[in-house]
């Protein structure tokens, strides 16, 4: 089995563990459930990848690249996923601002049109990987711009400096390598591609949600409900 689908599942159990303990001492912490959710889907969009569910061809010979849609799905589901946890853990009076839904649909937006351009074998797929990274660079410009005044004004900001930091950067690598991988400019195999994608994806997700965990305890936060 893919050794990032272990790590992801063991992760996912131990915060299962971390939950309760923060739902019975914390009067029902669902930051802690989150961090189980996306840790629990990237495992299982990880065991996909491994069994070569919804791996698609695009294009024929030499030109040929193999795009994995689980990993799209993953991305989906969890970025959005993360984002609010972070807005959600360090603005708490942010969740209701249509600043985070704003950021979350150019989420949405930047998955989606990064999905394209892996699928368009032709040129044009680097107008979708242009539309994908300008949302990125807008994403960017919010959590550093308004949403980051909002967290200035909280108790929680000095994690949000921190977190937000870990996060932006790692998600400017993931363009980074697509332009290198077989769906770019084929610079690095399609193994190479799987190998640093794990990279991120590990520290983006289960190395993140260590880090929001961490936070949690140190900020004694009390949550009842998602806002």
């Amino acid at each position: 089995m893919n050794p990032t689908t272990v790590t992801l599942a063991v992760g996912s159990a131990a915060f299962w563990a971390t939950a309760i303990g923060l739902a019975v001492t914390a009067h029902n912490n669902y930051d802690a459930l989150l961090l189980v959710v996306i840790t629990a889907v990237a495992a299982t969009c990880y065991l996909a990848m491994a069994l070569g569910l919804g791996d698609v061809v695009i294009g024929a010979g030499d030109s040929a690249h193999v795009v994995q849609t689980a990993r799209y799905v993953d991305w989906f589901i969890t970025t959005p996923l993360l984002l609010y946890t972070l807005v959600s853990l360090c603005t708490p009076a942010l969740p209701s601002s249509v600043l985070l839904v704003a950021v979350i649909a150019l989420d949405l937006y930047m998955i989606v049109t990064g999905l394209l351009a892996a699928v368009v074998a032709d040129v044009t797929r680097w107008v979708w990987f242009a539309l994908s990274g300008l949302a990125l660079v807008l994403l960017a410009a919010l959590m550093y711009g308004p949403i980051y005044r909002h967290a200035r004004t909280g108790p929680s900001f000095r994690f949000y400096q921190v977190l937000a930091l870990f996060l932006v950067l790692l998600w400017f690598a993931y363009p980074v390598v697509w332009v290198l991988s077989p769906a770019g400019a084929s610079v690095v195999s399609f193994e190479t591609e799987n190998i640093l994608y794990l990279l991120l994806d590990v520290l983006a997700k289960a190395v993140f949600s260590v880090l929001v965990l961490v936070a949690l305890l140190r900020m004694g936060q009390k949550k009842t409900s998602f806002r």
